[in-house]
C-alpha cells in the first residue's frame, strides 16, 4: 500500500491566513516584551520553557534558550512546536524545523521558520473537547478512494478539529497537506463531511497514537449549518 506521505495533495501558495500572520514577526515581538515560550519535546511528550534569544530574518532561523539540560533532544527529530499564549488564556503555536542544537552549561535550539505560518489560527474559536468514554466519535480521512484513515475526534471548533489515530503515522502527515474529504461522525445517527488542511501533527509515544490537528477549509454554508449542529449535537451529549 502505497504511505500516506506520498499519496496527499499540496496546497500551494499562502492562504489569507497565513499572509497575515508573520511567524517571525509574531516570535520577534515575544522577544521584545521578554515573554517565555514553550517548546514541545517529542521524546518526553513534555513542554520545556524557553525564552527567545535571537531572531534572524536572513535564514529564518530563531535561537532558543532552554532553561534546564537535562531533557534530551536529537536531530532526529525535525519538527518543533513553539507554544505561547496571546492573553494567558488562548494557546498558540508555531511549528518550525530544528536546524542545530548547542549545548555549552544549557541547551540552545536554532529553529527555522517559514515566512508565514496560519495553523494557530483556529485556537481562538471555542473548542468542544469531546468525551469518548461515553459515546465514540469517528472520523475518517479519506486520502484517495483506495486509501483512508479511520480515528477518533478529540476535540472540534467551527475553524477545525484534532483528531487521534492508533499507531506512528507522524511521517505521513506533513504541514500544509490537504484532504479532500474528512467524514467525522456522532455515534451512528449524525455525519459531516468537509476538506481540511493539516497544520500540526505528534506522535504521543506513551499512548502510541498521533494526533493530527487540522483546519476546516473552504466551507459553503451547507457545510457551515452542519458542523454547527454538530457542535451543538457533541455538547448535548456531555
Amino acid at each position: 500500500m502505497m504511505h500516506p506521505s506520498h499519496i496527499w495533495q499540496r496546497l500551494l501558495g499562502f492562504t489569507q491566513a497565513e499572509q497575515a500572520n508573520s511567524v517571525l514577526l509574531t516570535l520577534a515581538n515575544i522577544q521584545k516584551q521578554n515573554r517565555p515560550v514553550y517548546i514541545f519535546n517529542p521524546r518526553t511528550n513534555d513542554r520545556e520553557k524557553s525564552f527567545i534569544q535571537q531572531v534572524d530574518y536572513t535564514t529564518n532561523q530563531v535561537m532558543f534558550s532552554l532553561l534546564s539540560s537535562d531533557n534530551e533532544y536529537s536531530l532526529l527529530y525535525d519538527d518543533v512546536k513553539v507554544i505561547y499564549t496571546t492573553n494567558g488564556i488562548n494557546q498558540m503555536y508555531l511549528q518550525g524545523k530544528l536546524r542545530h542544537i548547542s549545548r555549552d552549561g544549557h541547551v540552545t535550539l536554532a529553529v527555522e521558520f517559514p515566512n508565514y505560518q496560519g495553523g494557530h489560527d483556529r485556537r481562538a474559536d471555542e473548542r468542544v473537547v469531546v468525551n469518548n468514554h461515553v459515546d465514540n466519535h469517528f472520523a475518517h480521512l479519506f486520502i484517495t478512494r483506495e486509501y483512508s484513515l479511520q480515528g477518533l475526534l478529540v476535540d472540534i471548533s467551527s475553524g477545525g478539529c484534532c483528531l487521534a489515530f492508533e499507531g506512528n503515522f507522524a511521517e505521513g502527515f506533513h504541514t500544509g497537506d490537504v484532504v479532500n474529504t474528512c467524514r467525522i461522525e456522532l455515534g451512528q445517527h449524525f455525519s459531516v463531511e468537509v476538506p481540511v488542511q493539516i497544520q500540526w501533527h505528534q506522535y504521543d509515544h506513551a499512548h502510541r497514537h498521533t494526533r493530527i490537528g487540522c483546519k476546516f477549509l473552504g466551507l459553503d454554508s451547507h457545510q457551515r449549518r452542519l458542523l454547527d449542529l454538530f457542535i451543538d449535537n457533541i455538547e448535548s451529549y456531555r
